[in-house]
């Protein structure tokens, strides 16, 4: 299990979410945002409040943890004079044995004869797609626009490893591309303005959201005057801090506008979790 406990950090906006054992597609709408958020479920960056763990474990202060996750970030480099077989069999394990295979079965064994210093952006993703899929064993996958990194007539490979590794455990594949959201199976879960919520379908009949911030009472007179079915309530504390509950039909449309209004008004918001929902 991955958990995000209260995360922030300069474009992430106090995240709590628990992301099980399954396959995740997060839909996110800058990439900047995206590459953020995968790197910092990887645990490839620090926060600057909250906490992310696997299992319970913090994988930046735990290098037995971030060994066991499969990893697949915007930009990966891979430094170093050797050639890329040599370079790959300083590492030892299955995972690479079978990082190896899937190189010299895809039309890519000339990348393995090639100099690391050689290799493109995009040869490199490849190259960290291979070793990122045959992590083993692996506690959580995190994949930047896994779609991106291989050929078009390795899509369907490349998807069927994803959901095979969802299996055992909890694989999030962030995307920015409508496209490659709907090839991945849709979107489970939307990252906009910094926060993540369901991308609930309009079957979903009621949802209430937790909301902290400040000038959150200018946002809720907005939501009230644009749907008279939406139930809020708002507190104001005397250091200025606010929270808002609010429930309506519809709500993949209501969050929307929600974040939508605490920009245009100018609040600043802390967080936004789903409370309960059907």
């Amino acid at each position: 299990m991955l958990q995000l406990v209260n995360i922030s950090t300069p474009r992430l906006r106090g995240l709590n979410f628990e992301f099980t054992r399954r396959l995740w597609v997060i839909q996110a709408d800058e990439p900047v945002i995206a590459s953020e958020f995968a790197a910092v479920c990887a645990g490839l960056v620090p926060v600057r409040r909250g906490r992310v763990l696997v299992n319970g474990l913090e994988p930046q202060r735990t290098p037995a943890v971030r060994e066991q996750i499969g990893s697949l970030q915007s930009e990966e480099a891979l430094t170093g004079g050797n050639r890329l077989r040599e370079w790959l069999s300083v590492f030892a394990g299955v995972g690479v044995e079978r990082a190896l295979s899937d190189l010299a079965n895809d039309n890519q064994s000339s990348l393995l004869e090639r100099r690391l210093s050689s290799l493109t952006p995009s040869e490199c993703r490849r190259v960290a797609l291979s070793l990122a899929l045959n992590v083993a064993p692996m506690q959580l996958g995190v994949f930047f626009e896994p779609l991106d990194a291989v050929p078009e007539s390795a899509h369907v490979q490349t998807l069927q490893r994803l959901h095979a590794l969802a299996e055992v455990a909890p694989v999030l594949c962030v995307s920015t591309s409508p496209r490659r959201i709907r090839q991945l199976g849709g979107a489970s879960h939307q990252l906009r303005y910094g926060l993540l919520y369901p991308a609930q379908s309009g079957a979903v009949q009621s949802v209430t959201w937790h909301a902290r911030g400040r000038g959150l009472d200018r946002v809720a007179q907005a939501l009230l005057g644009q749907h008279t079915a939406a139930h809020v309530e708002v507190r104001t504390s005397t250091s200025g801090d606010s929270e808002l509950r609010f429930s309506a039909p519809q709500t993949r449309a209501l969050i929307l506008e929600f974040t939508e209004c605490c920009v245009r008004t100018g609040a600043s918001l802390f967080s936004l979790t789903q409370e309960e929902g059907q």
